[in-house]
Parts: C-alpha cells; structure tokens; sequence
C-alpha cells in the first residue's frame, strides 16, 4: 500500500513558473488576469457602442428612465449608482462579474464624460481574477418631459 504523504499537487504556471494548483488553463490569476481583457467587455454599451448617460440641457436633470429625470450631483454616489446600471456588462449572465469597488475619476466638468474606476471580479477557466478597468461614459443631451412641455407652442 502506497502512503499519502498530504501534500496538494501543484504545478508551475506554464508563463511564469509559480508553483499552482492545476486548473485548465494552467496558468496563474495574475498570468491569466494579464491575458483576459475586462476592460474591453465592461467598455461597450448596448449594441456594442458607447455608454451613454442623458442630460437635460436646461435643467440638468439625468435621465433614469425613459420619462423620469433627477437631480444628481457631479460625482456623487447617486450618480455612480446611475452609471453602473447603464454598464451593461454587469449585470450580463456570461461571465458573470462581481463588482468590488467603484469610485470617480476626475474629468473636467466641460469634457462630457464620466470616468468610473471599477475593481471587477469574475471567474475565467474556474480561475478568479480580479481586475481594476476605468470606464468612460458620454454624457449626451435630451431635453426631459418638463422642459420639453415649457418650450412647446400651443400649450394651454
């Protein structure tokens, strides 16, 4: 009879040479983190396109759903909340990513854009790796149903 010494199998990652547990890209996080792209799947909007967020013009109120416009500071933790529910890739069902942290990236207010830090988690070939991807949202304009209804002709 052979005697188990207890001792977990390892085996080095075949890029840098760490001694890991075998998994089936034989790699370790951080290798496989280096090769896994997060930023490019947390980048696109629906449709493959930019992330948006809407502004009215005149009141500068955002847009959270299609008839409902609130007021949000610049940089507030509402307004990150509105942002991260406009990225898609966080609430997609393949792979599934686990939001760490988030927190602003200074833009100047004139650039009409959004800059988000995110600290993302997810499993790749049964690895967790865990990344930090700064996201750029667009701000574009859309007048709200109140000032769309102050600057309409023919109002009674």
């Amino acid at each position: 009879m052979a005697s188990f010494s207890g001792t977990a199998l390892q085996i080095p990652c075949c890029i840098c040479g760490t001694m890991i547990p075998p998994n089936a890209a034989n790699q370790c996080s951080s290798c496989l983190a280096q090769d896994f792209d997060l930023k490019s799947l947390l980048q696109r909007g629906p449709g493959g396109g930019d992330i948006i967020i809407h502004q009215c013009r005149q009141c500068r109120r955002f847009e959270r759903t299609e008839r409902n416009f609130d007021y949000l500071e610049i940089e507030s933790p509402a307004l990150l909340s509105l942002c991260l529910k406009h990225i898609p890739a966080l609430s997609a069902a393949e792979p599934k990513m686990n939001l760490v942290d988030a927190m602003w990236i200074f833009t100047e207010p004139h650039s009409m854009r959004l800059k988000v830090r995110l600290t993302v988690r997810t499993e790749v070939q049964n690895v967790m790796i865990q990344q930090r991807v700064a996201v750029e949202l667009y701000l574009k304009w859309k007048q709200c149903p109140d000032c769309n209804r102050e600057y309409t002709n023919r109002t009674w």
